[in-house]
């Protein structure tokens, strides 16, 4: 009976691998954690399994339409007898994620270890493994460090009215004032919070969450027919719910990093001020997750459109599935270093080892850009830092609504908050080309050159002007003389004394400096002094009569011949082109 049993599933999973049917999420009730042999956490009777459909159709392909499911099974008997042994029972199909993907219950008293080798003998398996478990890290609790609170002055016009905007040095920090001179952020940029879930009525960050255009709100219908019921605003797969209140705290710090609104008069501002909040929730109360969680909250967000994806959170177990949900997924993936403070060079740190393209690893520094003690490191695995010691940021309600935290998980926020600032000024750009721009674009630090690929910590500032298409580094000049400074001011200032010099800031062209002055020799009779047109480029238009011709090229030195008396010629300098720029266990 047992063995007809199996059959019968076998064949099931030969149809739902191919068929790419949804049959939902495991719950995360009666869980058993265990520990494989390098002592990472797991879910004990719980295995991951990816068939190889391609496989399997082209062997189902060679029977024929009368043949009976018993036959059929046959096409692989030591799978037949593996799923026995196994009491292998498929749980969630997750083949319309990644196809031929399978969550399946085994045999509690079954080692993983000796599942996974079982299963992945049978061509037609490309992987199994277990379904690691993900938790919070203590260090990433609410902590009083009085160096963080210290007060900063406002740096521009631009800074906001928010009353603890003073306490937040970290947006000092990162030059976030000169961004926001560019652009605050836009609402149809969408950031997801893959986390502990998301207070979405917390005052300073209501009006930036994120809601189902297509879901009508708690009427117990699929209204967008996404396979979620009123999904209002983002989903709960920890416990298969369209409620993904944050019940722990990490989450809400997170978004708050990224997007409280800012200059409301209300508690803090966020990197962005204008944003689209989407919040996903895979981890419980207690801060635990799994990698099935991550993966469906992770093909959420890409059918709902998220540009960007926040993971704080990462552990030791490497996971195949994490992998190729991320690997599919058209977004930025900013994911946290980790907060044991070792070498992931030496010890990977899932998924920030993965070094994707649309991956970007984040470590944390404090007030004086020096490396958190806690925080993780590795010179070719940990691409940028930015402020994670001390930070000021929301917390849910029914709790406290501001607190500061510290670790990985609040650096990594501050990054999203960058990217979103750069779709805001260039929507084009696609993951690849913000995770470049972000790493070249950063300060330089000198302690952190052995510790980041980057070798600095995050600027918004110079991300923001380098994703407009701008000039990340000083105008070069064609002269030997030093670069030209920034004015404040919104337009050039020219000095006709005691040489004309002309100081355009920024411009996408080169600065020509011309000295020394050229000589011009006046006729007898006085008249003005010729006026040059400085657009698109210095020349003199000759006058009707026969005159020398000069041409300025951009020589150290060179002096003029004298020339006959040039009639005045009409100022017509476009000064709008030259406007200044004002600006998972968890980490």
């Amino acid at each position: 009976m047992r063995k007809r049993k199996n059959i019968i599933l076998f064949s099931c999973l030969l149809i739902l691998c191919i068929a790419g049917m949804a049959t939902g999420v495991a719950c995360a009730e009666s869980r058993t954690i265990a520990y494989d042999a390098n002592g990472i956490p797991y879910i004990a009777g719980e295995i991951i399994v990816k068939f190889n459909s391609e496989a399997i159709a082209a062997r189902m392909a060679t029977f024929g339409a009368g043949d009976d499911l018993y036959q059929i099974s046959h096409m692989d008997t030591y799978m037949m007898e593996s799923l026995n042994t196994l009491d292998f029972s498929v749980e969630s199909d997750l083949s319309h994620i990644i196809p031929g993907m399978q969550l399946a219950s085994i045999d509690q008293t079954v080692p993983v270890e000796t599942a996974v080798q079982m299963l992945e003998q049978s061509q037609y398996v490309v992987y199994a493994e277990p379904n690691f478990l993900i938790s919070l890290n203590p260090v990433e609790q609410t902590a009083e460090d009085t160096q963080s609170f210290a007060t900063h002055a406002a740096q521009s016009l631009r800074a906001p009215n928010d009353p603890m905007y003073s306490s937040q040095w970290g947006l000092t920090k990162i030059q976030a004032e000169k961004a926001w001179e560019v652009t605050t952020g836009k609402q149809d940029i969408i950031i997801a919070v893959i986390d502990t879930g998301v207070d979405y009525n917390h005052p300073d960050l209501a009006a930036n969450i994120w809601r189902n255009p297509r879901e009508v709100p708690n009427n117990g219908i699929d209204d967008d027919r996404n396979g979620y019921v009123d999904d209002y605003y983002g989903y709960d797969f920890f416990n298969r719910k369209a409620n993904p209140m944050d019940d722990n705290g990490h989450g809400t710090h997170v978004a708050g990093i990224i997007g409280a609104v800012g200059n409301n008069g209300v508690g803090i501002a966020g990197v962005n001020w204008n944003v689209k909040i989407l919040p996903l929730k895979f981890m419980g109360a207690d801060g635990t997750g799994d990698i099935i969680s991550a993966v469906n909250a992770i093909n959420y967000a890409r059918q709902m459109g998220a540009s960007i994806i926040t993971c704080s959170w990462g552990g030791k177990g490497n996971s195949q599935a994490l992998a190729d949900a991320i690997r599919q997924t058209n977004a930025l993936f900013v994911v946290a270093a980790g907060n044991e403070g070792t070498n992931n060079d030496i010890t990977a740190y899932y998924p920030a080892n993965l070094g994707y393209s649309n991956v970007i690893a984040v470590t944390a520094t404090d007030i004086s850009d020096q490396l958190g003690s806690f925080a993780n490191y590795g010179q070719r695995t940990v691409n940028v830092a930015a402020p994670g010691v001390g930070i000021l940021s929301t917390h849910p309600t029914n709790k406290n609504s501001y607190v500061q935290k510290s670790g990985t998980s609040m650096a990594t926020p501050f990054v999203s908050g960058i990217a979103g600032l750069m779709l805001s000024a260039n929507p084009r750009l696609s993951p690849a080309q913000l995770k470049s721009l972000i790493i070249q674009n950063v300060d330089s630090v000198p302690s952190l050159s052995s510790r980041v690929s980057s070798g600095g910590r995050v600027n918004a500032e110079k991300a923001v002007n380098a994703a407009r298409g701008g000039n990340p580094t000083p105008t070069p000049t064609l002269t030997p003389t030093s670069t030209p400074t920034q004015i404040p001011t919104p337009t050039p200032t020219i000095t006709m004394w005691p040489t004309p010099t002309i100081t355009i800031t920024p411009t996408p062209t080169p600065t020509i400096t011309i000295w020394p002055t050229p000589t011009v020799t006046p006729t007898q009779t006085p008249t003005p002094t010729p006026t040059i047109t400085i657009w698109p480029t210095p020349t003199i238009t000759p006058t009707k009569t026969p005159t020398p011709i000069v041409t300025w090229t951009p020589q150290p030195t060179r002096t003029m011949r004298p020339m006959p008396t040039l009639p005045t010629l009409p100022i017509d300098i476009p000064w709008d082109r030259f406007a200044i720029n004002p600006t998972f266990l968890h980490v």
